[in-house]
């Protein structure tokens, strides 16, 4: 019985060895320039590991609002090769004028911390969107401001004579 635990705990940590693989990160943004109040999509991508990627930390933004947009990601197990990757959104919403530079998100993976490369965005008073009004509310505004007591209900009903799968 404990050679049988011993193979087995040696074939489990020689399976990890073979898929413990280096991640690659990056940054990308939206736009490189906004006007204040505009919406960019800042997106981080982490791929190349064989499990579940952590989160990333991000780094200091006080020029801009910042809110979870979601996540996409994926798994891939093709000829033996185990791969994942996965894309962090975010919503930046600029808050003063300037320019700014994003600096590196960081990604702790296997012991081993990854950055993404810092970006830089340039932030104009009036909106780049020309021929469009601005609104007079900016998005999280409209959005929060929606139901001021901060509760949303959901109202669901099931069919109780068809089933849909």
């Amino acid at each position: 019985m404990r050679k049988i635990i011993f193979i087995l705990s040696i074939i489990l940590s020689s399976v990890n060895l073979i898929f413990a693989q280096d991640i690659t990160v990056t940054a990308t943004i939206s736009s490189e320039t906004a006007g204040i109040g505009e919406q960019l999509t800042y997106s981080i991508a982490a791929s190349g590991g064989s499990g579940n990627l952590p989160q990333p930390k991000l780094p200091a933004m006080p020029e801009f609002k910042v809110y979870n947009s979601g996540t996409s990601s994926s798994f891939q197990f093709v000829n033996g090769q185990v791969s994942s990757s996965v894309t962090y959104n975010y919503t930046l919403i600029p808050v003063k004028e300037g320019t700014f530079t994003i600096g590196a998100a960081q990604i702790s993976y296997n012991g081993k911390v990854y950055q993404t490369q810092p970006l830089t965005v340039k932030v104009i008073k009036g909106s780049q969107q020309a021929g469009q009004q601005q609104p007079k509310t900016s998005v999280e505004e409209r959005f929060f401001n929606q139901n001021q007591a901060g509760e949303l209900f959901i109202r669901t009903i099931v069919n109780k004579s068809k089933v849909f799968v």
